[in-house]
């Protein structure tokens, strides 16, 4: 008999991955890689040999996590071709490259792994994470704080005192929100501590997302376009979209489409938006005029060149999609909408099923928020909504 290190010797794509590996680390073991041109700032040829070995392990890893998700693992695999173009062609620093890279992995990775957990526990577990932070929202509310005032005092009133333990009311919006789908299935009384939270935040997405993900959960077609309808009318009422003024969001996404063109195919590389996109609105002339600015350290005004997006600085499209078309270029988009029909078409053919359907509409609830936020900056948001995906996946 042989043992399952023995057999694993004898496995030719191991072999084959070490030879590659290998014969790539030699190729650029001398000086400067000539595929990083002649920039002598590059660290000789060690920059380029790191991203080169860890593109090729990350590559495998796709491969290995493709058998469970063939989108999510070619989704993985691309990125490391976007961020090895991006540092032995583009020149970009390679420890940053090599930074988002490594988080992409470990969230693609938790993605495959949340397929086999108990879908039953971890939706008690959500909701009663949510329900403790809708609570706690209203304790803040009522100015009876025991906690987080000591802990963070200026973001309370900053916030309107409703964060829960998430930093922000809008953190708090979207993880209630993707969670209510969840709990409409345990208990419709659930949604007290859950849903008011989320129509107090007078957030847009949130009550959109929760909305359809409840109609989802509980496939209630024709009373949930009354309930749609009605958070609509909420929606014009206490928060109606704000495209000119203070509304740049619109802004930043159409200008985050115009710079891909820069290299549409590849991207600009892993994580190249929170330093592309800030030097585009501090150095490109956009002709504006001026603006005066604050100094809140002086209370003197200075005058400075005004941005597309007023006084702020975007490090985050609050798009996903858009972040990642940015990031790792158009084919992204092919890959991610591919997934999300092989999904939708796999959920057409499925029965109605109690823990199922609330997935589902937990997990279009995570979407919306996907799409129109940053979710993958908060980590509360990010591990739970995959943690549905997940799940639900499996």
């Amino acid at each position: 008999m042989t043992s399952g290190h023995e057999e694993g010797f004898k496995n030719p794509v191991l072999w084959v991955a070490a030879g590659v590996i290998l014969g790539s680390h030699l190729f650029l073991w001398r000086g400067v890689s000539p595929l990083a041109g002649d920039d002598p700032s590059f660290l000789g040829a060690r920059g380029p040999r790191e991203i080169w070995v860890f593109v090729l392990l990350l590559s495998l890893f796709g491969l290995y996590l493709a058998r469970e998700n063939l989108w999510a693992g070619l989704l993985l695999i691309w990125a490391g071709v976007s961020g090895g173009h991006s540092v032995l062609i583009g020149g970009q620093p390679y420890l940053f490259v090599l930074y988002d890279l490594a988080y992409l992995a470990v969230l693609v990775g938790w993605f495959i792994f949340c397929r086999r957990l108990n879908h039953r526990k971890c939706a008690y577990l959500l909701v009663g994470l949510a329900g403790l932070n809708g609570l706690w929202a209203g304790v803040q509310w009522a100015g009876l704080d025991p906690v987080w005032k000591q802990l963070r005092p200026s973001e309370i009133p900053w916030n309107n005192q409703a964060t829960g333990w998430l930093d922000s009311n809008a953190n708090l919006a979207h993880f209630l929100s993707i969670t209510g789908p969840l709990a409409m299935v345990i208990s419709p009384w659930l949604l007290i501590p859950i849903g008011l939270p989320v129509l107090m935040a007078t957030k847009t997405l949130p009550i959109l997302g929760m909305t359809i993900g409840m109609i989802v959960a509980k496939r209630m077609w024709f009373r949930g376009m009354i309930c749609f309808a009605l958070a609509v009318l909420f929606i014009g009422i206490y928060d109606p979209p704000r495209f000119r003024g203070d509304g740049v969001r619109l802004t930043v996404i159409q200008d985050s489409l115009w710079l891909t063109q820069a290299s549409p195919i590849f991207g600009l590389g892993p994580g190249s938006f929170k330093q592309v996109f800030p030097r585009y609105l501090a150095l490109y002339p956009h002709n504006l005029g001026e603006i005066a600015v604050r100094n809140p350290e002086t209370n003197i005004h200075n005058l400075q060149a005004k941005m597309p997006t007023h006084t702020e600085v975007y490090h985050h499209p609050s798009n996903e999609l858009v972040k990642e078309i940015f990031e790792l270029g158009w084919p992204t988009l092919v890959l991610i909408v591919a997934g999300l029909c092989y999904v939708t078409i796999r959920a057409m053919k499925t029965k109605k099923d109690k823990w199922r359907d609330a997935y589902a509409g937990a997990g279009i609830a995570f979407a919306v928020t996907m799409f129109g936020y940053q979710p993958t900056a908060v980590p509360a948001l990010v591990v739970s909504g995959l943690c549905i995906w997940g799940i639900y996946d499996g």
